[in-house]
């Protein structure tokens, strides 16, 4: 015959029940409510460390400004075809451009700096036709003057670098 196992039918099985706690242990709730001195120092040892790290970490301020590329007047991205997707290429190209040395130079020229004062990147917003130029730093004032300067100092390599190439083609088309 068959039988379940731990049922003191021959079964070399048996059903164990839980070990038993150890002599003198207590649950960690048990412990902390027959300790509350322990519990309270340790608690206000935690905020300290906490408010010190807070402190340490130094406030850094984000400020952005936009660009749009290929804007032409009177004509919209729609009416030419292939416009959108060229100004969206031209876009990410020119994203790229912020951390060459002459747009770095440039932003310095326009802070009246020789260094600067934060981080500055850029990049393309997806989709369209807007680069996105960030500065960070640890001054408001300075995070929105940087981003300011910055794309300002885009805006002048691009057209410089624009200038450059349509001045290079000039004697091929005549």
């Amino acid at each position: 015959s068959y039988g379940a196992p731990g049922l003191g039918n021959g079964s070399d099985l048996e059903l164990l029940a839980p070990p038993a706690p150890p002599v003198g242990f207590q649950s960690i709730g048990r412990s902390g409510l027959s300790h509350p001195g322990l519990v309270g120092f340790l608690v206000a040892v935690g905020l300290v460390a906490g408010a010190v790290a807070g402190y340490e970490h130094p406030v850094t301020y984000t400020a952005d400004a936009r660009l749009i590329v290929g804007r032409t007047s009177g004509l919209a991205e729609d009416e030419v075809p292939g416009l959108a997707a060229a100004v969206q290429g031209l876009a990410s190209d020119y994203a790229r451009l912020i951390t060459s040395t002459n747009v770095i130079s440039a932003t310095e020229a326009n802070l009246h700096s020789s260094a600067l004062p934060g981080t500055l990147t850029a990049s393309p917003v997806p989709q369209s036709s807007i680069i996105d130029v960030k500065a960070t730093a640890s001054n408001e004032a300075v995070a929105v003057s940087l981003a300011n300067a910055g794309a300002v100092a885009l805006t002048k390599v691009v057209t410089q670098v624009t200038n450059d190439t349509q001045a290079q083609f000039k004697p091929i088309l005549q």
